[in-house]
């Protein structure tokens, strides 16, 4: 009986121990999970994280191909969804500006039935970094001026492009800007506030060079069509099956309304004097010498020359702002707007053709906010 005894209380004893080593066992295990589905939710948090932020960048470095710059005020978000790693983001992008959009992300893991759904949100505000050109006037000149016959300079803003949704014209500049308004001549019709500015910034170079973030050097990188010295050019949009075909030289775009290429403004180099012989375009002019206008050409955006601007037989327009450097600053020689040439001051069509080619960066301050 003894021996029963003690062979039932070791069994017992084994039994106990077999128990709370399995019950051990067991809260160890769970012990170990609950570390590593926590270590695992931190990871999931961090690459959500990651993943929204990826998202946002993306989207603003693809803005132009997704058509962000292209996006109305008011009009509904546009939506971007994409893979981060094992990851989804979908990124909201809104027109806040002219110049601003907000961007919105949302990333998370996909259910797989194993793990909580982890979702992290992040915003950004960016901006368009454009550079700070467009002179003191609808013509800003470094030395003298004419304005002869029945040519005209208008300061008065009153006009819209496509190529910046939702730009409302200023309140009008002057319309000549000089160094000394004693050095004007002619009878033409100028007309601004005031028509004649005299304003030191007119006098000194670093107005026609330096342009905020920007200045001639860089904006010249920029030029995608480049004019020989003398060149006689008469531009006009260009559609190849049913797209606008930029690799035409003398295509610069459609400023008279809709059409595939009412969207293309390109910076255009002359490495010497030019002569616009009738035709129309739109962007950014960058001329080493002098600009004539002739046969009723009209360029639209910025006009930045290096001598002179000057009418030729049948005139023509130039919309935007013109900023002439008079470099051959000698008597006789100087920019005048002669009969038939009228330069206009438009601001928006300046700021949207400087757009076309800004880059888009975050504001300054809370621009970015993770959730």
């Amino acid at each position: 009986m003894m021996g029963r005894a003690r062979r039932g209380a070791a069994l017992a004893t084994t039994l106990a121990a077999v128990v709370l080593i399995s019950w051990l066992a067991v809260a160890l295990h769970q012990v170990s999970l609950g570390a590593m589905r926590r270590d695992e939710a931190r990871r999931d948090a961090v690459v959500a994280a990651a993943a929204a932020d990826a998202g946002l960048w993306g989207v603003v470095r693809d803005a132009r191909r997704l058509g962000l710059d292209t996006l109305q005020l008011a009009q509904p978000p546009v939506v971007v969804r994409r893979a981060a790693g094992s990851a989804l983001v979908e990124v909201r992008a809104v027109r806040t500006s002219p110049a601003t959009w907000h961007l919105s992300a949302t990333s998370w893991f996909p259910d797989t039935g194993q793990r909580r759904r982890t979702v992290r949100r992040a915003t950004l505000a960016v901006r368009l970094d454009l550079p700070d050109v467009g002179g003191l006037a609808a013509l800003t000149v470094r030395d003298a001026a004419s304005v002869t016959g029945s040519g005209e300079v208008i300061g008065t803003d009153t006009t819209t492009t496509p190529l910046l949704p939702g730009c409302l014209p200023g309140t009008g500049v002057a319309g000549v800007a000089m160094p000394d308004t004693t050095r004007r001549a002619g009878a033409g019709v100028v007309r601004g506030i005031p028509p004649w500015l005299e304003d030191p910034l007119a006098g000194a170079m670093s107005t026609y060079d330096a342009f905020g973030s920007e200045s001639w050097a860089t904006l010249v990188a920029r030029a995608t069509v480049h004019l020989a010295p003398g060149a006689i050019v008469t531009p006009g949009p260009v559609v190849t099956l049913a797209a606008c075909d930029s690799s035409v030289a003398t295509n610069w775009g459609e400023n008279l309304g809709a059409g595939p290429c009412a969207r293309y403004a390109p910076v255009i180099h002359a490495r010497g004097s030019v002569e616009l012989r009738g035709g129309r375009g739109q962007g950014i002019l960058l001329v080493d010498g002098d600009l004539t206008v002739t046969h009723g050409a009209r360029f639209d955006g910025l006009v930045i020359v290096r001598d002179d601007v000057r009418a030729g037989p049948g005139g023509g327009v130039l919309r935007g702002a013109v900023l002439a450097a008079d470099t051959l600053a000698v008597a006789g020689d100087h920019p005048d707007v002669g009969d038939g040439l009228r330069v206009e001051r438009a601001g928006c069509v300046v700021v949207g053709a400087l757009a076309r080619h800004a880059r888009l960066g975050p504001l300054t301050g809370r621009a970015w906010v993770p959730m």
